[in-house]
């Protein structure tokens, strides 16, 4: 009876203290976007509250719906019980137009480590100056600390 006592505390011991996920610890992978939607591409959704190079990470249809301006057009295209929305902006001087933008993240595993997303934002030559907004679908985060590094290259 000891013996399967102990057994069944290590057995649970090793359960409740894997935090470990097909995605969590390992390297980078790339992210998922919303799928473009006329009249408003995601470049030009604005998330309220946002203020100079900054993110959210948001965690649910109602928050997405309540602090984002445009997301009725995007409504549906993200499963919030597995995944999550990182959302931002970032200012640029001299573009057109955003042609793509692509995105890799790498996820902690704990509270201690920070998540990483890089952005890489590929834009047109132009005169216009002004915010930029990016986004990812990630898998949903045990940790939300991120860090987002925005990579831009602008083209003629």
């Amino acid at each position: 009876m000891k013996k399967v006592f102990y057994l069944l505390i290590v057995m649970f011991g090793l359960i409740s203290c894997s935090t470990d996920d097909d995605y969590c610890g390992n390297d980078y992978y790339e992210t998922y976007k919303l799928n473009e939607q006329r009249p408003l591409p995601t470049s030009n959704l604005q998330v309220i509250g946002l203020q100079g190079d900054s993110f959210t990470v948001i965690r649910s249809e109602n928050e997405f719906q309540a602090r984002v301006k445009g997301a009725v057009y995007y409504r549906g295209q993200i499963d919030w019980r597995n995944e999550d929305l990182i959302i931002g902006q970032v200012y640029v001087n001299g573009f057109r137009s955003v042609i793509n933008f692509n995105s890799i993240f790498k996820e902690s595993c704990n509270n201690r480590n920070d998540n990483y997303l890089r952005m890489k934002l590929n834009l047109s030559n132009g005169q216009y100056n002004g915010y930029i907004t990016y986004h990812a679908i990630v898998r949903k985060l045990y940790n939300t600390n991120t860090q987002v590094t925005t990579d831009i290259e602008i083209f003629n």
